[in-house]
């Protein structure tokens, strides 16, 4: 498994466990996400606040990352795929699939951060 794919499984068991602290170890300080129908999230205050606002609302069971492509130069990598999961809102369970465009950093500490994320659902 490359370090862009093992990133991209800790990325969603990151999610699955609800931590918000793991979430946040996995990014960069000037992390920018674009999703649909909301602001730019810009640096880690909003990213946090929107975490944290959206495991309120929801258990992640299963997120899954699936890499169409992935390009790595020097300290950067591309990376873009499909997103597929699963959240269980109250009683309901619903399924969750999408399409992500990510931009990672090879941090000091030699791991990989998610730097820039432009996620959209099917």
């Amino acid at each position: 498994m490359t370090p862009i794919h093992e990133f991209a499984v800790n990325y969603g068991r990151a999610f699955e466990s609800g931590d918000v602290e793991q979430i946040m170890e996995l990014i960069t300080d000037d992390f920018v996400a674009l999703t649909p129908d909301k602001p730019a999230l810009v640096g880690r205050a909003a990213v946090r606040k929107e975490i944290v606002s959206d495991l309120a609302q929801m258990n992640v069971l299963r997120l899954q990352f699936i890499h169409q492509d992935v390009v790595v130069a020097d300290q950067w990598a591309f990376a873009w795929g499909l997103s597929d999961g699963e959240v269980s809102i109250g009683q309901e369970t619903a399924s969750i699939e999408g399409k992500y465009l990510w931009v990672l950093k090879l941090h000091e500490d030699g791991r990989w951060k998610l730097a820039r994320d432009s996620a959209h659902g099917e």
